[in-house]
Formats: structure tokens, C-alpha cells, sequence
């Protein structure tokens, strides 16, 4: 992966991981790997919309990680703000082409094959990763390191798919990863 990550997260009360956060996964990354981050609570619309112009805007980001609450299809910002992958492909505006957008929320991705092309191809970007059934943390952890250090080494979202299934088959199977390109 040659840039680093953006990773809007909700905030602690908003959280799918409870009272842990998915900064310390990209900490031990950074120390593990070099692969560098920038970390974001995100407790609003307005916030999420102004970090995802943001991630269009400054091309130093290659890969989104997004780690909300969700349910197939959408996620939660707030109790009363919710987000379609719809809202997602508006928020890209063509901007996000050759980068990488990872949902790190419960049963987003649980949608319909066309649902996940038409995200891939109206944000843009190169590959899409995510999960269909519920996510717990230390599995969703395991399984984000080698994930993450994988792009870094492989270019091809078949590679890395290949190379994740063999190292963590069992919880790409649990989680219900997906990753398309």
C-alpha cells in the first residue's frame, strides 16, 4: 500500500467494538509494518462528510477504513444519523479511483452482488472489503493485521484473497469477509 490510511470511526459511545478501538489495531501496524494512519472519531454527519471530502481530496490516503456500527446496507454515525451505500457512492464524486475502501462495520456488506458492484464502481476505487455477518473485535483485529500488511505486499485483490484464505480462513469464513476489485 503506498499511502497511508484514513480511518473515521465512531464515536466511543457510538463504537461497534464497545469500549475498545480499532486505532490500537492500526498502532500495532504501524509499529509492526511502517504502515502509516490517521485516526478520526466521527460522531456526526457533518464530520463523516467533511473527513470523506477530505480522503477525495489528499491523495497521500490510500485506503478508507470506516468502523461504525452497521447493518446490512448502512451504518450508524448517531443514533438519529444513518448511512446507505448510497450515500457512500455521493460522498466519493468520482474521487476515490485507484484507492481502496475497507467497511469495518457488522453485516454492511450482507447486500445483493449488484449492490457491491454498484458501490465498487460508483466510489471508484480498486477494491472493496468488508463484512456480511456480525463482527467482534479481537477476531475483526486478527483478521484487519494480516489483511493490511497483505496489501502491502500483494497488488491484486486475487492475491490477497488467496493469501488471506490460507492464513485466516477460519475467520474470513465467521466474519463473512468480502474483498473485491
Amino acid at each position: 500500500m503506498a499511502g497511508k490510511i484514513l480511518c473515521l470511526e465512531g464515536e466511543k459511545s457510538n463504537s461497534p467494538h464497545g469500549k475498545y478501538s480499532v486505532e490500537t489495531v492500526l498502532e500495532f501496524l504501524k509499529q509492526s509494518s511502517g504502515i502509516d494512519y490517521e485516526h478520526h472519531r466521527v460522531g456526526t454527519g457533518a464530520e463523516l462528510d467533511h473527513r470523506l471530502t477530505e480522503f477525495g481530496r489528499l491523495k497521500s490516503y490510500s485506503l478508507l477504513y470506516l468502523a461504525f456500527p452497521g447493518v446490512p446496507g448502512q451504518f450508524s454515525v448517531s443514533a438519529r444519523e444513518d448511512v446507505t451505500l448510497e450515500d457512500i457512492v455521493k460522498a466519493a464524486n468520482g474521487n476515490w479511483d485507484n484507492r481502496i475502501l475497507h467497511l469495518g462495520c457488522s453485516k454492511i456488506l450482507k447486500v445483493t452482488p449488484k449492490q457491491l458492484d454498484s458501490l465498487r464502481r460508483g466510489t471508484g476505487v480498486v477494491m472493496l472489503s468488508g463484512y456480511a455477518n456480525a463482527i467482534d473485535y479481537f477476531p475483526m483485529s486478527i483478521l484487519e493485521l494480516s489483511y493490511f500488511a497483505l496489501l502491502d505486499a500483494y497488488r491484486t485483490p486475487a492475491a490477497i484473497a488467496r493469501h488471506l484464505g490460507e492464513q485466516q480462513r477460519y475467520w474470513v469464513k465467521t466474519l463473512g469477509f468480502r474483498l473485491l476489485g
